[in-house]
């Protein structure tokens, strides 16, 4: 028999700073950079993207530096909006020692800095060779400045490219910076994003503060529980019934099928007789008459099986665009070194799933659970 497991709603805020090389001031509002692309708005809110991360939270954590702004905002599912998820923000996680300097943004978890922004780290969203946009000259404007660059540039190219990667690692961005120049799946740039720290399923999980003025401003981390687990935020999709899952629950791996009963299957006695025992969230059935609570901080694969042979659905969260704005699916490439771009049937997204032309026979969409209060 599987045991249950409640894990708890933790949703990690990251957010921006703006970039002082970029010629762009803090003054109590968030800058916003417009797509050059016509009728196209910024969304007010956004899910956030960030690598995943497994590690510890703290119990207490002090901090010796005023905090100059708070805030909180809901972040909607964004379903019906490809560009969203190629929006992404980046962050440090911090460890023991480590400084906060004026300037910098810190993400809480439960009242505890568990983020940090660099307030000198230039914000965009992702961005793969051949990308153009405002965004991408005010990317190298600042790339330029800061001596990473030799000249500006309006598109992202295998130049930009280095020049980011060496920023990027040189401000302790390794791994995000690696994957991006590598093949360009993995890497996370930056995106101006218009709101702050974000709650999600109208729960607030998370706040975050602008560093001010203190004298050193230094965050000391004592280990305690709880487990922070920072899944990609390609969140907010609903998983239909049926749909086969590879859940990661802190250290623990569950695999089965997403079903759609808000009930755990509870052995009550040596004869194997069960009862079935109301939960609140989904339920990964493992097929072995027991069943896992996903918790809402729980990432997930799962793999795509709506559709026939012809059509396959997948989550128009998962979407990027293309160089002319036109809604795309990108699998990487078995050797890692590429991607295959798979075009998307036009129309409005129906249930915030959309189809695919010409599907592969074989794809996976990750994304995360939010159903349940667990």
């Amino acid at each position: 028999m599987t045991g249950r497991r409640s894990v708890g709603r933790i949703v990690v805020w990251v957010t921006l700073a703006l970039a002082v090389a970029a010629g762009l001031v803090l003054v109590g509002r968030w800058s916003v950079p417009l797509n050059e692309r016509p009728g196209f708005a910024p969304p007010t809110a956004m899910p956030i993207v960030v690598s995943p991360q497994i590690g510890t939270v703290t119990d207490l954590v002090p901090l010796n530096a005023q905090v100059q702004f708070r805030s909180a905002v809901t972040v909607p599912l964004l379903t019906a909006q490809p560009d969203a998820f190629r929006h992404a923000v980046t962050a440090a996680p911090l460890d023991v020692g480590d400084e906060v300097e004026v300037g910098d943004l810190l993400g809480e978890v439960n009242g505890v800095p568990v983020f940090a922004m660099r307030g000198r780290v230039p914000s965009f969203r992702v961005m793969y060779a051949g990308d153009r946009g405002v965004d991408v000259g005010q990317l190298t404007a600042s790339l330029v400045r800061l001596g990473y660059l030799r000249a500006e540039a309006q598109e992202v190219t295998p130049a930009v490219l280095t020049a980011t990667e060496r920023f990027l690692n040189d401000r302790g961005y390794r791994d995000l910076g690696g994957a991006l120049a590598k093949h360009g799946i993995d890497g996370r740039l930056f995106a101006f994003v218009p709101a702050l720290p974000a709650t999600v399923a109208a729960s607030q999980a998370a706040v975050g503060a602008i560093v001010d003025e203190g004298a050193a401003p230094t965050v000391t981390l004592i280990a305690g529980d709880p487990e922070l687990v920072v899944a990609p935020a390609r969140a907010g999709v609903e998983l239909p019934a049926g749909v086969a899952i590879s859940a990661t629950c802190g250290s623990r791996t569950l695999a089965g099928e997403l079903t759609d009963d808000r009930a755990t299957w509870r052995a009550s006695d040596e004869q194997g007789e069960g009862e079935a025992v109301p939960e609140t969230g989904w339920v990964v059935d493992t097929h072995d008459a027991d069943a896992e609570t996903v918790g809402a901080s729980c990432a997930a694969t799962a793999t795509v099986s709506q559709g026939d042979a012809d059509t396959v659905w997948v989550p128009a969260a998962a979407l990027f665009s293309a160089a002319d704005g036109t809604p795309q699916l990108r699998i990487p490439n078995d050797d890692g070194a590429g991607f295959a771009a798979v075009a998307v049937e036009t129309g409005a997204p129906v249930g915030g799933w959309v189809p695919l032309v010409d599907p592969p026979s074989t794809l996976t969409a990750s994304t995360q659970l939010l159903a349940g209060d667990t």
